[in-house]
């Protein structure tokens, strides 16, 4: 979505309300699901962090044929139940140390390792100072 000189992202029919611990919508990539929901049915704010981290990473490696890249996993489901799905797939050789170990806070299986708020996520990466000539 882009809202005047911004970008920013949608809610993928992932996020959580917190009243009932409880998905907003059964509908979104499974993918982007914290593990703690598909083995436990649980969420938190931290679930929402880590769906969060999700897409960052696909943002950032640019991942265009996400469908065909899961589909070739032999056991997806206990590779999502473990947390193993980003570095099953991998980081790209560009991605900054610092912006891995980000997102890998974002989607850690620990939910107590995750960042505590969103506030908390954004600072981190606000705390990124990339050298980058733009052309």
């Amino acid at each position: 979505m882009i809202d005047k000189n911004y970008a920013k992202l949608s809610d993928f029919g992932l996020a959580t309300i917190l009243a009932t611990k409880s998905l907003n919508s059964i509908v979104g990539y499974t993918t982007h699901l914290a593990p703690e929901i598909i083995v436990k049915g649980t969420t938190t704010l931290q679930s929402d962090i880590y769906a969060v981290g999700v897409s960052l990473f696909r943002a950032l490696n640019n991942i265009a044929n996400w469908r065909e890249r899961i589909n070739q996993i032999v056991d997806i489901g206990e590779t999502l139940k473990r947390g193993n799905l980003l570095d099953t797939l991998g980081y790209e050789s560009y991605i900054p140390k610092k912006m891995i170990a980000i997102i890998r806070k974002a989607t850690n299986l620990d939910v107590n390792k995750r960042f505590l708020s969103a506030s908390q996520f954004r600072n981190a990466l606000e705390s990124l100072k990339p050298d980058i000539e733009w052309h």
